[in-house]
Order: structure tokens, then sequence, then C-alpha cells
């Protein structure tokens, strides 16, 4: 039996591969990701959303204040919703 690669059984099938590149992400994207992130961080840490609150720390109003800018834009959403294993943008 003939040895084939798979470059051979594919040509032997008539079979094309269309390659997909992987998109690539905008600088916006990028924060808005690595920020969805912390926020995620955050409440694995804490077992609660950010808040504004005035005893709040600067990172926990950051994180707020990123999450409450995500939830307005549909835009921003679209982006990180694949994150949100928390159901944090409702």
């Amino acid at each position: 039996m003939k040895h084939l690669s798979d470059e051979q059984i594919l040509d032997e099938l008539e079979i094309e591969l269309e390659l997909k590149s992987a998109k690539a992400l905008s600088p916006l994207e990028e924060r808005l990701i690595s920020g969805f992130e912390e926020i995620n961080v955050f409440y694995e840490t804490h077992q609660r959303i950010p808040s504004l609150n005035d005893d709040a720390d600067i990172f926990e109003k950051l994180c707020a204040s990123r999450l409450d800018k995500i939830k307005q834009s549909s835009g921003m959403k679209s982006v990180v919703l694949f994150l949100d294993k928390f159901n944090l943008l409702g």
C-alpha cells in the first residue's frame, strides 16, 4: 500500500483547502480585551462586580468605569462578549 501525504490525499480527492488568516486585532480591541480580563480577575478575586463607591480603591474604580463603558457600547460589548464567563455584561 502506497503511503500518501495529507496534501496528496487532498489532491487525489480534488479537495482544495482555503486557509483563513487570523484576524488581527486593532490596538483598541487589544486594550478592551485586556481591560475586560482585569475585570474578570477582580470578579474572581472579590466575588462581586467592581463599584465606584467612595471606599473602593483605584483599581476597583478603574474596573467599574471600564465595565460601565463596555456595557454602554454594543461595539465594545461584541469585542469582549466571548470573555464574559461571569455574565457581567448582562
